[in-house]
């Protein structure tokens, strides 16, 4: 649509277009992790998964730049051309890719619609393992506090810092950088230790340097926090979908996955409008606190439940395997 329409575009349209990939990408990203188990031995995954983590942070890094180089020198019709390119490369890519045939689930009623069922068997299958509720229960914590965070970082840099729309392109940069450079420190280390560990591990952590981010004043000191929370976000993200792939079976877990981004990004969505409106009414460094704070009760979680995240919560007698 923007390679037709070029440059005369409203920004309605161009948020129309940006909704619409959001749709298609709730079919693509469940797909992808359904996928990876059927390719990756089991002991390389959370390698396999931080590989995936490392290369979302490298395009959101080079894509950019790329984009506003395109733009600046055709329009945002190069950027249109460029974009259909790369999307038209990675389905011929996918296209090659062999899986083994997975068995259609005998529970399937024809008497419901398809969609209904396949939540209603997902929640089933969760509810029936306590490593999945577990981990359900702590990535809704998750969403939760990322709301508040993603809402009040550029306020809390431009308002409280007195900052200027640079410094937010700065810190979002360094960001990038840092998840590039945690996806590399991960793929090396993630087959050392156990992904439940590094969960339990990684979000008191996180919490602990969001709370610090709330009491800083300078934005070089900002910078150079995000480049220590970086890695351990990316160990965080590594392990989520590690344990999830290890607690379903090939002939569901895309339909867990679904539901999982569909559990999270409502959450998500709810807590970021929260998390504006709160910090209108008192302060972004009050919100960027709050956030911290669930990370660490997100932490206690994971710790409380431990024996659930263990690889041996994974039974036949929990209909998992």
């Amino acid at each position: 649509a923007l390679l037709i329409v070029g440059g005369g575009i409203g920004i309605w349209f161009a948020m129309g277009i940006i909704l619409i990939e959001a749709i298609l990408a709730t079919i693509y990203f469940p797909a992808e992790n359904a996928l990876l188990p059927m390719l990756v031995p089991e002991q390389d995954r959370p390698t396999a998964n931080a590989l995936n983590a490392l290369n979302d942070n490298i395009a959101r890094i080079v894509g950019p730049f790329l984009g506003v180089a395109l733009y600046a020198w055709i329009d945002i019709r190069g950027a249109a051309l460029a974009n259909l390119v790369s999307f038209s490369i990675a389905a011929i890519l996918i296209s090659l890719v062999v899986a083994p045939p997975t068995e259609r689930n005998a529970r399937h009623s024809p008497r419901q619609p398809p969609l209904l069922n396949s939540m209603r068997t997902g929640i089933g299958f969760v509810w029936r393992s306590p490593m999945l509720r577990t981990l359900f229960f702590i990535q809704i914590l998750i969403s939760t506090a990322d709301g508040p965070l993603t809402a009040m970082l550029t306020p809390f840099i431009r308002r409280t810092m007195g900052g200027s729309a640079e410094d937010v392109g700065l810190i979002l940069s360094i960001r990038g950088v840092a998840g590039v450079i945690g996806g590399v420190l991960v793929a090396q280390l993630a087959g050392r230790f156990r992904s439940d560990r590094t969960l339990i591990a990684s979000l008191p952590i996180v919490g602990i340097l969001v709370v610090g981010l709330a009491g800083l004043t300078e934005v070089w000191q900002v910078a150079l926090l995000m480049l220590l929370i970086g890695p351990v976000v990316v160990a965080m993200n590594t392990v989520l979908p590690t344990l999830l792939q290890t607690g379903s079976d090939d002939a569901w877990r895309g339909r867990l996955f679904s539901l999982n981004f569909a559990l999270i990004g409502g959450t998500f969505a709810a807590s970021t409008l929260v998390g504006s409106a709160l910090g209108g009414v008192t302060s972004p460094q009050t919100m960027l606190t709050t956030s911290g704070i669930i990370y660490v009760i997100a932490g206690g979680v994971a710790f409380l439940r431990r024996s659930d995240l263990s690889p041996v919560a994974v039974t036949e007698g929990d209909e998992v395997r």
